[in-house]
């Protein structure tokens, strides 16, 4: 069931036949099966309400449209989605209380409108992808939606959008955006700044990025106040 279908934030309700498809089709053009496969697998059975946010703008897609993506001869939106997740029926009353909704809040995705990897910045609770028996190491985000402050804890992911990041850019955005999160001594790095302190070793192209070697990621950490051991 859609709640408020053509507002800045529908609600979908997970019941019934395939629900998730509701979830696409109010997250379209953004979200494609490939994206909404990706989340089914990591959090489908342990989440009931999806808050689509629309017009969403990601400060990590940001800093790749405007030094990259835009400079394209096809540019991509500037705006992103982001999906909210939440282990509880929710509804527009509910979600503007913070002590309501904040022990059934499961994290967030942002879906870019980038092919074929559209899943962006991600920080989901180990319950939302049902991790009971393991370690992981969180760190805590506050997420404001539409003025309502929560928080989760999780592990930051991003996936490789192959033009700026493909898979060493991502695996380092993510080990810097998970220190940054937890210690203020780390200053938040966005990706294509991670790609940039590769360019004057990089080999063969520099974008789009035909990907790094182990010493080009040694390399890149230690500028950025990191010292790998490899």
């Amino acid at each position: 069931m859609i709640s408020h279908r053509n507002s800045l934030l529908p609600i979908v309700t997970l019941e019934g036949v395939n629900p998730w498809n509701e979830v696409a089709e109010v997250a379209l053009p953004h979200l494609d099966q490939r994206g909404l496969r990706r989340l089914t697998d990591a959090v489908e059975g342990r989440v009931r309400s999806v808050a689509v946010e629309r017009h969403y703008i990601d400060k990590d897609y940001r800093d790749t449209f405007t030094n990259f993506h835009a400079k394209k001869f096809s540019t991509p939106d500037s705006r992103c989605i982001r999906l909210h997740f939440f282990d509880t029926v929710i509804n527009h009353d509910s979600i503007r209380e913070r002590a309501r909704v904040q022990p059934n809040y499961l994290g967030y995705s942002v879906v870019r409108p980038t092919r074929p990897n559209c899943i962006g910045r991600t920080l989901l609770s180990p319950t939302a992808c049902g991790l009971t028996d393991c370690h992981v190491s969180l760190c805590k985000e506050e997420v404001s939606i539409q003025g309502t402050i929560l928080d989760v804890s999780g592990f930051p992911f991003i996936s490789q959008d192959t033009d700026v990041t493909v898979c060493a850019q991502s695996a380092l955005w993510m080990l810097a955006r998970y220190f940054s999160n937890r210690y203020s001594a780390h200053p938040e790095i966005y990706p294509f700044r991670v790609n940039d302190l590769t360019r004057d070793y990089s080999i063969g192209r520099f974008l789009p990025s035909g990907g790094l070697y182990i010493w080009q990621m040694a390399e890149a950490l230690r500028q950025i106040g990191y010292s790998p051991v490899i």
